[in-house]
């Protein structure tokens, strides 16, 4: 062999060019899946895949109960615990408008009338209107068989009915919660089945806040923080207390990285 030294860099080159061919092409790949998985508020799969008919049902009997009794009872709850009621007001009305997604025919107008009657009890609340706000969650208190039906069952766009700032403290709402419950036995023991249900509505509301922002880079970590939300639920569900902290750990990571590029403000 002549010119050993040449073959070894022929070798290495190749070497290298392969390898950069093998990642462009999992690079590729990525995008692919990336692409054809993605979370899209308007597909009925992607709401049927955070949950069932039956689980929207529970999540706004969950907030329903909690307003009932910690919000509305008396003026002077709703004096000190109005902005719960903004919240709340603003999860019916992404639920409402999910089931007009997933829902058809009358079950859609029903959730219709639910997304109404959650941006009625928003409003009511954020002006501070107790009696106002009382009258727009009897309209929900019941869902679905004793909620008034939408005359269209029409999804409304994501951001006219919400906005990022009230999804981002209900994501924040949900996630005090799951620091308190890994922390401890005990709470997490009495706080996993309540926490199967709400970081399923924290997927729910990854999903919303995708429609906020056309940029890919947000739309992604949207998406991932909807996949590392659901895994969370499984192990709130399964009372696997290791299985949440690590199941966490994924979404703290998205959360982070969310903020940092965003500088999203909970």
């Amino acid at each position: 062999m002549k010119n050993p030294g040449r073959l070894q860099i022929g070798v290495v080159a190749f070497t290298m060019a392969a390898s950069l061919g093998l990642i462009c092409l999992t690079n590729g790949s990525t995008e692919t899946a990336w692409a054809a998985d993605q979370k899209l508020a308007k597909d009925a799969a992607t709401w049927k895949e955070a949950f069932s008919d039956k689980e929207l049902d529970g999540m706004v009997k969950l907030y329903a109960d909690e307003l009932k009794a910690k919000v509305l009872k008396t003026k002077g709850q709703f004096s000190s615990g109005y902005k719960k009621a903004v919240q709340a007001g603003h999860v019916f009305a992404i639920l409402g408008n999910a089931g007009t997604v997933m829902l058809d025919g009358d079950s859609a107008k029903s959730a219709a009338g639910l997304r109404e009657a959650g941006v009625a009890l928003a409003a009511a609340a954020k002006g501070k209107k107790f009696e106002d706000a009382k009258a727009a969650f009897a309209k929900i208190e019941g869902y679905p068989k004793k909620t008034e039906p939408a005359d269209s069952c029409a999804t409304a766009k994501w951001m006219d009915i919400t906005k990022i700032d009230v999804v981002m403290e209900n994501v924040s709402r949900i996630d005090s919660d799951v620091q308190k419950a890994i922390k401890s036995s005990g709470d997490f023991q009495k706080m996993s089945k309540e926490l199967a249900t709400r970081t399923k509505l924290q997927a729910a509301l990854a999903a919303v806040a995708r429609e906020n922002k056309s940029e890919e880079p947000w739309q992604k970590l949207c998406d991932e923080m909807f996949v590392n939300s659901l895994a969370l639920s499984k192990q709130f569900a399964a009372k696997n207390q290791a299985g949440a902290k690590t199941a966490n750990d994924a979404v703290q990571k998205t959360c982070k990285q969310c903020h940092e590029k965003y500088n999203v403000q909970e």
